[in-house]
This record gives C-alpha cells, sequence and structure tokens, in this order.
C-alpha cells in the first residue's frame, strides 16, 4: 500500500513539472485563464493562474484513492506457478483540491480528478464572485 501512495504521489508530483499548462474555461463564454505549476513537494505543487487581469497564486493537493493500472508480466518462480503471472500496478487516480487568491482579495477554489497514468487533471474552479469555470491541467 505505501508503494502504491508513493507512486501517486511521485506521478501528481510530474503534474507540477515546469512543463505543466493551466487552462480555465469560462462556462458563461466570458475570458477563459490561463497559468502553470512550477513546482511540487509530494503530492502538491504551486499553481499561476492569470484570469481577468488578475494573477492567482496559490496550492493545489492530490490524495491517491488507492486503485491502480495494472501491468501484467510473466513470471518464474513459486507465486508465478500457483498464479500464471504476477501484476504490478501503479495508483492510476486522486482528488485534488485548490486554493489560489489574488492581491485584492479574490479568491479561486478548484475540485479535480487527477489520473496519474496521463499526468491530467480535469475539474471545476469557481471564483468568490460566482463564475466558474472548467479546469484543466497537463503536462
Amino acid at each position: 500500500m505505501a508503494r502504491r501512495q508513493l507512486l501517486v504521489i511521485l506521478a501528481a508530483a510530474s503534474l507540477a513539472g515546469c512543463g505543466t499548462v493551466v487552462t480555465l474555461t469560462a462556462h458563461d463564454g466570458g475570458p477563459g485563464g490561463v497559468g502553470n505549476s512550477p513546482g511540487a513537494r509530494g503530492g502538491r505543487g504551486a499553481l499561476n493562474i492569470d484570469l481577468d487581469g488578475k494573477r492567482y497564486v496559490g496550492e493545489w493537493l492530490v490524495s491517491a484513492d488507492g486503485g491502480f493500472t495494472g501491468f501484467d508480466k510473466r513470471e518464474t518462480g513459486r507465486l508465478a506457478k500457483a498464479t500464471g503471472m504476477i501484476t504490478e500496478g501503479v495508483a492510476s487516480n486522486g482528488d485534488g483540491r485548490a486554493y489560489a487568491d489574488a492581491q485584492d482579495g479574490s479568491t479561486l477554489r478548484c475540485s479535480f480528478r487527477f489520473n496519474a497514468v496521463t499526468s491530467v487533471a480535469q475539474g471545476r474552479c469557481q471564483r468568490n464572485d460566482g463564475h466558474v469555470y472548467d479546469l484543466t491541467m497537463k503536462r
């Protein structure tokens, strides 16, 4: 179990690499936003988003589900003789939350679903004034 959690944390950390692009698409057809996630510490990372003339700065956090994507491989040995194969896997999904604020006190709260295999997060954000956005973070 600890190995799976470590793997999802490492995969989530890849989401926060230098090449991670954050995109917000407005539900009402208004202007969207763009940003990045320049670094990570475990299953969390920094977040910078330019939206509607303001810079929102904050952090995101992912917690692992504990599920996994398996990779079957043939093995020799006692275990393989009993089962025929061994499946190794990594945790592949997790729920994430993000919070960022602008200098004028505006806030942006997001919740998203993270896939460690594809390093993509998709979800929704809402500003404190009620505007809603679709969120995509991808490497």
